[in-house]
């Protein structure tokens, strides 16, 4: 994931994966590093950076009591209900619903007039993204694991109505009483986390 991440962030860079390899992957995977570092060298990057339009939204995607199952693509709405190891990949809404639910999320964007994400009793595992709404996310009794997202509220970054459990690495916030990145832990019983950046 921080691989993903920082090739996202990075205008520009290119993300290869060389299998097997850890976080040193110059020294226990030499051969490989060198000519994949070499090639690199050689040539210009296209970039990794994905961005999900939203022309031509589609109504509604709901999803309930599935698993396994992967999404992608443009929606005014989307629902996910009791559903285990489902995938968000490059997509786009105006709101997203999440609901007694295992999700991961990467290169989504939720725009919202309201809330853009409303998660309840549910685990999120999350890179790359942009929530923005008047509230960019609510939770409720949740778990987040979020990695180079962005959350933008015009009032609040995120609010929490039952003790809901975040991790945040290299997270912009943006909110009238926030504006920087967060790289922490937080438990959180009822709330706003933007009374805990500072």
């Amino acid at each position: 994931r921080t691989g993903k991440m920082i090739a996202y962030l990075l205008k520009g860079a290119q993300l290869s994966l060389i299998e097997g390899a850890g976080h040193v992957p110059m020294k226990t995977h030499f051969t490989a590093y060198s000519k994949w570092l070499i090639q690199s060298l050689n040539k210009q990057s296209v970039g990794a950076n994905y961005q999900p339009k939203n022309s031509k939204l589609k109504n509604r995607l709901e999803c309930k009591n599935k698993t396994g199952i992967v999404y992608s693509g443009s929606y005014k709405t989307v629902v996910i209900d009791h559903c285990a190891a489902v995938t968000l990949k490059n997509l786009y809404t105006n709101q997203l619903i999440i609901r007694d639910s295992v999700v991961q999320t990467e290169n989504i964007i939720v725009k919202s007039n309201s809330t853009a994400l409303r998660a309840v009793d549910s685990v999120i595992l999350d890179t790359n993204s942009l929530f923005e709404g008047r509230i960019a996310v609510q939770l409720h009794g949740s778990r987040l694991d979020f990695a180079g997202t962005t959350l933008s509220g015009t009032t609040n970054a995120m609010r929490i109505t039952l003790k809901s459990r975040l991790v945040l690495s290299v997270c912009e916030i943006k909110s009238p009483s926030y504006n920087g990145f967060s790289h922490a832990t937080y438990t959180i019983k009822k709330g706003n986390l933007d009374d805990y950046l500072f």
